[in-house]
């Protein structure tokens, strides 16, 4: 799915490729790198109809030559259901997601 990185004061930083999408976080496949612990949004939008943009504030965790890790500090609630529904369809098995979650439901 594609994801814009944002600067902390909201200006455009780059847009990447989710990869290993979380509820605490995501890595973006991006050429443009941050250092850790730079404090920055993230925007992922998915391709379904009608599209669902999910906002995310965190801050880089970590860096490699593939792209960048951000970890989620603050997830408004609309985004967190959002997110919740995301991770969970593009889960080959969602019971880890759902035990994370707290959610024993099947």
């Amino acid at each position: 799915m594609p994801v814009d990185l944002l600067l902390r004061d909201g200006t455009w930083f780059a847009t990447g490729k989710s990869r290993n999408l979380s509820m605490n976080g995501v890595f973006i496949e991006c050429r443009k790198q941050l250092e850790p612990g730079t404090v920055c949004s993230v925007e992922i939008r998915t391709h379904s109809s009608p599209p669902v943009c999910i906002v995310a504030r965190g801050e880089v965790a970590r860096v490699d030559e593939g792209g960048l890790a951000v970890q989620f500090n603050e997830l408004p609630m609309e985004c967190y259901d959002q997110l919740r529904n995301v991770v969970l369809y593009h889960a080959v098995d969602p019971s880890p997601v759902l035990e994370e979650l707290g959610d024993r439901r099947k």
